[in-house]
Order: structure tokens, then sequence, then C-alpha cells
């Protein structure tokens, strides 16, 4: 059997740790916890400081981020916004033998080339990286940043 395997026919925790969740839990949420850290230091915040902003204490914010502790869904939401992204952002890269369900099934070949002309909806995720990569930059390279884009805009536009 393999690891995927294991983790998705996990049984139910043992008499020794009758509160424990199964495998695949553990496993979701030790990743929610790993992405938790790595946004919490991108955004240059202890975990105290964390804490502070949602009324927990450092510890309790540590064992989330060690996967001890299951975030709820209404303190995974306010932790997305105090760390200015989606909650979406905290699966993203779940293994697959994790994902509920496979994103795009059930879709023809031409629907989904119809999809690939349709307008793409904003990645607030890569936007909010962008605004953070900018507000880095000295006065002198933003200004040369945004007259590369409006130079890149002219070129795409479209005549009436």
């Amino acid at each position: 059997m393999t690891t995927a395997e294991k983790i998705l026919t996990a049984e139910a925790p043992s008499a020794s740790a009758p509160d424990a969740p199964p495998d695949f839990l553990r496993a979701v949420n030790r990743h929610i916890g790993q992405l938790l850290r790595q946004r919490r230091e991108e955004r240059k915040l202890s975990q105290n400081r964390l804490g502070q902003s949602c009324n927990l204490t450092a510890q309790q914010i540590q064992k989330y981020e060690n996967g001890r502790d299951q975030i709820g869904a209404g303190r995974l939401y306010q932790l997305s916004r105090i760390l200015f992204t989606e909650v979406g952002w905290f699966f993203q890269g779940l293994p697959a033998q994790l994902r509920p369900f496979s994103y795009g099934s059930g879709f023809s070949d031409t629907e989904q080339e119809a999809l690939l002309d349709a307008p793409q909806p904003v990645n607030y995720i890569e936007l909010q990286q962008l605004i953070d990569d900018y507000l880095l930059l000295p006065p002198a390279q933003r200004a040369s940043l945004r007259q590369l884009v409006a130079t890149m805009r002219a070129g795409t536009e479209q005549p009436d």
C-alpha cells in the first residue's frame, strides 16, 4: 500500500489518542500550518504579533504552524484577512491525494478552448506579491517600472 493510500484510508484515531485526527487530517493541518508560517514570515510578523492581532497566544500560533492544532474555518478566514491573502491560498500545493476533488473535471475539449479565451480572473495573491515587491523598490526603479507597464499596455491596446 502506498503512502497516499495509507493517508486516504486512515482509520479513526486509536484508543490511546481519542482526540487525535486521522492521518490525512494531520497532513492537511501540517500543510496549512506551513503556509501560515510562510505567509507570516513574508509579512514580517512574529508569532506574538500575529497572535495579538486575533486574540491568540504565540503558543497557539505555533501549534497551528506545526500542524498540532486544526484551524477552524472562522479562524482561518480571520488569519487570511490579517495576512492579506485569500483563504484558498492555504490549500494551494495540497498533495493530490489530499484534495477532495479534481479541478476542471467534466469539461469537454470545446468548452475548455472557449474558457482559454475568456478574461482571466485577478489572482489576488500574485497582485499582493507584486504590490509588496513594488513597495520595496527605490523611487527611481518604481518610475521605470511604471513606464515599462505603460509601454506594455500601449502595445496591447485594441483599435476602436
